[in-house]
């Protein structure tokens, strides 16, 4: 029973804290989580051996052996808390809780990233150091409060009414609180750790659903302190914005609506205003900082972009209407713009997220929340960009991409083609393309080398993936594959966009195909191209699992509709493919995603694709030949058998294996194996051998891998 004294003190406190469920303005310590300290595979991590690679319970089990041997403590000092197989890529994700004294260290945890095959690729520890556990004093692990005075306590912090008798249950090491008037149920609770700086505190662990919130409390064991409160609903303020429709290109007709909280919570958990727990009251947050830059300079650095002023607003609302009748830099439409480029950059963000493009693959935010990869990074976006200080910046756009790590930055200019002017920022599908770049550039070859989009082929290929992204999101709900879709006309302020032919499943209307890059170098030229073949695949995929309406695709990742599926199985290419791909490696990457992520269901639907705009399973490199074959179960021609001659050239060391065993014809259907004249003879020889050979490679549906093989020992002996 307990003292009435204390009742009558905390109904006292209690009695100015109406209305009980309004939100308050009392402060609590925060949840510490110390920083995840990444562990070197190569150094100080033990291999990974796992008999089934699809056992996740073996996985979960063979790496928290390795964790413990990595950070030499016991097994029974480390606990599995969750763990999963990805349904992207069949990666592994295992999560630990670190145990003293069979107690955990509820901010104690790391986690172990596996490939499907059960090799780890990143590994992460926030775990309390043996030196502190080793010196944890058997004084600190006395008895101290029970756990319904551990409840008073925090009611009295938080200075909410509370009854003069708690029920408590117990179950094992499992406590269940009943009779608080402030909790919307029952309150779990249960005996942790907590550790803060080098300090070790046992804790009653409590949760507690407030209604307008649910906190996590830990409350001392022995003085009833508060050490630190987790906040689970995530709780930011609403935020509204007056812009372009996400799913439409431009403000055709002044055309902007309101948007409230577009944000979507899986790919940013706390809005677009909240880095570092901070909330910002201006266009700014974890994911993108947005500015207008007239006097900018070349030589501005990151810094002092983010120190320019931008639009605020303490209740986050950015209602700046456009106005077409007036120039770009009227001081509305500035501000407008500002805000639609905030609101687009965050929007293809999130879709990028959900479709792959994470922490851990390399993505632009500023506080990663201990998701892995390298933070401090979001996008530094611009707009009406050195429009006072150089004459230059006019009708274009550009995203530069560094290494992980580092700031993208987003310049948008002012296109004075029209009269008056107007402004890249309000064009979403320029927004949606100059992202687009963070993406490719990002994921092909990984985030760590910005390098692998620099030739004329595989930078034109960027320019494609990044006119894919503006037609992806803005094909209207009713879209067919009859739809024709161009770009850039809001700026150009005509009926035409600013690509020779609009993007159409139709060779008349757009008659690009994989020939022209005889012809051409350019890189937009050339992305023109790779587009044009996307687009196709895109509306094969559509006829064989059906249509997603664009504004729904954010959130439409597993809803196994073929334009969803399309974009999953191109963000997968990008991470399969070589840096400096060719379009003949991107499309390969594709199809492995395809097979990777859907089992092959949309194989015949990407080759045909690629093989109506000239880049079927016969297309070669130079001097760049339409070819349209496609796979035989894709109702393509059965080729011809050729029969292996001798080789000309000996085999290297690293062709041995493959190829110096056998000869004779090849049995294999593959059309690299059976290509006839189409090789050079020696090469042909050197094919067969290897296709004769090669029981896994031999089939009629290679993996990218191994065509890579075939090529790198055709070049090495032909």
């Amino acid at each position: 029973m307990h003292n009435p004294a204390f009742f009558l003190g905390l109904l006292a406190i209690c009695a100015n804290a109406i209305p009980l469920f309004a939100r308050d303005d009392v402060k609590l310590p925060g949840f510490h989580q110390p920083e995840a300290v990444p562990i070197d595979l190569s150094i100080n991590f033990p291999k990974i051996s796992v008999r089934d690679g699809s056992n996740i319970d073996a996985i979960s089990a063979a790496a928290r052996d390795a964790l413990a041997a990595s950070l030499k403590i016991s097994t029974d000092q480390i606990k599995v808390s969750f763990a999963h197989t990805s349904t992207n890529g069949g990666t592994h994700h295992v999560h630990f809780v670190q145990l003293v004294d069979g107690i955990e260290v509820t901010n104690g945890v790391a986690n172990v990233n596996l490939t499907p095959d059960g090799k780890p690729y990143s590994v992460y520890s926030s775990f309390v150091p043996t030196t502190t556990t080793s010196s944890f004093s058997a004084s600190a692990k006395s008895a101290g409060i029970s756990v319904d005075v551990a409840v008073l306590k925090f009611a009295q912090s938080k200075g909410l009414a509370t009854a003069d008798r708690l029920t408590v249950k117990q179950d094992g090491a499992k406590y269940v609180v009943s009779g608080a008037p402030f909790a919307n149920q029952d309150i779990q609770a249960s005996k942790k750790i907590y550790q803060k700086g080098s300090t070790l505190i046992p804790c009653w662990d409590l949760s507690v659903d407030l209604g307008y919130t649910w906190l996590n409390a830990f409350v001392s064991i022995a003085t009833g302190e508060i050490v630190g409160v987790s906040d689970w609903s995530s709780d930011f303020s609403d935020a509204s914005y007056l812009a372009v429709d996400p799913h439409s290109q431009a403000p055709f007709d002044n055309q902007v609506t309101t948007l409230k909280n577009p944000w979507n919570l899986d790919a940013s958990p706390n809005g677009w205003h909240v880095v570092k727990g901070a909330e910002r009251n201006d266009l700014s947050g974890n994911n993108v900082a947005a500015a207008s830059n007239p006097n900018g300079l070349s030589s501005q650095t990151n810094a002092q972009v983010l120190a320019l002023s931008r639009p605020s607003s303490d209740s986050l609302t950015f209602d700046y209407q456009v106005d077409n009748t007036k120039d770009a830099m009227n001081p509305t439409n500035i501000n407008g713009a500002v805000t639609n480029m905030f609101v687009a950059a965050n929007i293809i963000h999130d879709f990028f997220y959900n479709y792959g493009f994470t922490e851990n693959a390399a993505n632009f935010q500023f506080d990663n929340l201990g998701k892995g990869g390298l933070e401090g990074d979001g996008v530094i976006a611009t707009c009406q960009d050195r429009y006072n200080t150089d004459t230059s910046s006019r009708n274009n756009a550009n995203f530069l991409t560094p290494a992980d790590g580092t700031s993208g930055r987003m310049r948008m200019y002012v296109f004075d083609v029209t009269n008056p002017t107007r402004d890249g920022a309000y064009d979403n599908g320029i927004v949606y393309h100059e992202m687009g770049h963070g993406l490719s550039n990002r994921l092909t070859g990984g985030g760590s080398n910005p390098n692998c989009l620099s030739s004329s082929q595989s930078g034109g290929m960027g320019e494609g993936w990044s006119d894919l992204w503006a037609v992806v999101l803005t094909l209207p709900a009713t879209a067919t594959r009859s739809t024709d879709i161009d770009m850039g006309r809001y700026v150009l302020g005509g009926d035409k966009g600013i690509r020779a032919y609009p993007y159409s499943t139709s060779l008349t209307t757009n008659p690009h195909k994989y020939s022209e890059l005889k012809t051409t170098s350019e890189v937009h030229n050339v992305g023109e191209i790779w587009c044009t073949m996307l687009y196709e695949v895109l509306w094969n995929m559509v006829d064989v699992s059906g249509w997603l309406n664009p504004a729904d695709l954010t959130t439409g990742v597993a809803s196994g509709k073929g334009n969803a599926d399309f974009a999953s199985v191109v963000i997968q290419g990008m991470k399969n493919q070589p840096c400096s791909p060719t379009f003949i490696q991107a499309r390969d990457a594709i199809i492995a995603a395809d097979k990777t992520l859907f089992g092959g269901k949309y194989n015949c639907a990407i080759w045909t694709g690629f093989a109506k705009r000239g880049l079927g399973m016969n297309a070669k490199g130079s001097p760049y030949t339409n070819n349209a074959d496609i796979p035989v179960e894709c109702g393509g021609t059965a080729p011809s058998t050729t029969t292996a001659v001798a080789t000309t050239a000996a085999p290297t060391a690293q062709t041995t294996s493959s190829a110096a065993t056998t000869g004779g014809a090849s049995t294999c259907a593959h059309s690299i194996c059976t290509s006839g004249g189409k090789l050079s003879s020696t090469c042909d020889s050197c094919v067969a051998k290897i296709c004769a050979a090669d029981s896994y490679c031999c089939n009629t549906s290679w993996d990218s891998i191994c065509v890579g093989e075939v090529a790198s020992i055709c070049n090495q002996t032909c």
